[in-house]
């Protein structure tokens, strides 16, 4: 893939899904090693609701327990969640490319495996967040087209365009996953400009490797995908815009 001076990722999310819920114990130790990188740390909380009819005539009682952390580098746009469920790396705005953003969930994959052993993984869920920043005025089906290849079909008798947003579903036999794709109309960042978002979700849940280098190179194959998705889904007209 042709990498672009401007790219248009505006958010990178890479999330594996354990097989087996790890402990509060675990997530606990991970977020205090995980703040030698990220620094800040923001709680997420789970709410129990229980009633005992022998106490206060069986009133609900409302039990907070920490859940999962969600944390941040001293960089704000590097960000990591970790939870009995799950773990999350990923990268906001400007983003660097993939190398660097797969080293640090390699380091990130590293750091938790240490802590809990060798887990399994029941999901991987790779997703990039695009943003096309294009400068016009007014939004329309017409401009869309130039610059995306994934658009609504809508008859011009239903009045003044406001706005839009196309779902897609498909199989990626290559990587054995199934592509989410959803893009349309965005509120817009930059002036006299129009925003499209493009977000590319490739989820596997089938057939995903023990070995922790098998699992990686699953990982390539599905961000192989990634961008071959992503330019069937844009033009000529939206590469200029990346090189600008």
């Amino acid at each position: 893939m042709h990498t672009y001076k401007k790219a248009p990722v505006v958010q990178a999310v890479l999330q594996l899904q354990f097989q087996k819920p790890i402990s509060a114990k675990h997530v606990e130790k991970i977020t205090k090693k995980a703040s030698t990188f990220y620094p800040s740390v923001e709680p997420l909380m789970d709410y129990e609701i229980s009633v005992d009819p022998a106490i206060n005539g069986g009133s609900p009682k409302m039990t907070a327990t920490r859940a999962s952390s969600r944390m941040q580098a001293a960089d704000p746009s590097q960000m990591f969640t970790v939870g009995p469920g799950q773990f999350t790396t990923s990268q906001l705005a400007p983003y660097l490319g993939w190398q660097e953003f797969f080293q640090r969930f390699i380091r990130d994959f590293n750091m938790i495996t240490k802590i809990t052993g060798h887990p399994l993984f029941n999901r991987i869920g790779l997703r990039y967040i695009n943003r096309l920043d294009v400068p016009e005025n007014i939004a329309t089906f017409d401009i869309q087209k130039e610059y995306l290849n994934i658009y609504p079909s809508v008859s011009g008798k239903l009045g003044q365009y406001a706005g839009n947003m196309v779902h897609v579903e498909f199989q990626n036999a290559e990587c054995d996953s199934v592509v989410l794709v959803n893009s349309g109309l965005n509120a817009p960042v930059l002036i006299n400009h129009v925003s499209y978002i493009l977000d590319i979700d490739i989820v596997r849940t089938n057939n995903i490797p023990m070995k922790f280098d098998d699992l990686f190179n699953c990982i390539e194959k599905m961000r192989k995908a990634k961008n071959e998705i992503f330019e069937e889904l844009v033009t000529d007209k939206a590469r200029k815009l990346f090189d600008a």
